[in-house]
């Protein structure tokens, strides 16, 4: 968590973006993927929402932001949801 948090500060930075693979390729061979969340829809059995904001009709439901990457296991299995911000269309609303 603390390496995606501080690539988020330094985008691109060689030497954390190489740490974090090096971690995910430690996880995968244990058996823990990262789930891809971004831009999909919001699955509650996948995803803990943190936080919901306004969005137009064609991204109500989606995930907008990860905030904490969640992890599955080859066959599906949650390991840890993901932390995500999801938006919420209002009928009526702008």
């Amino acid at each position: 968590d603390s390496v995606e948090r501080a690539l988020r500060m330094e985008p691109g930075d060689p030497g954390l973006t190489a740490v974090l693979e090096q971690m995910n390729a430690i996880l995968a061979r244990q058996g823990a993927v990262r789930i891809d969340a971004a831009g999909g829809r919001f699955d509650p059995a996948r995803h803990d929402a943190i936080a919901a904001v306004p969005a137009d009709a064609d991204s109500d439901q989606k995930v907008l932001e990860v905030a904490r990457s969640g992890f599955e296991t080859a066959d599906g299995e949650v390991l840890r949801p993901v932390q995500v911000v999801v938006g919420r269309h209002q009928a009526g609303g702008h």
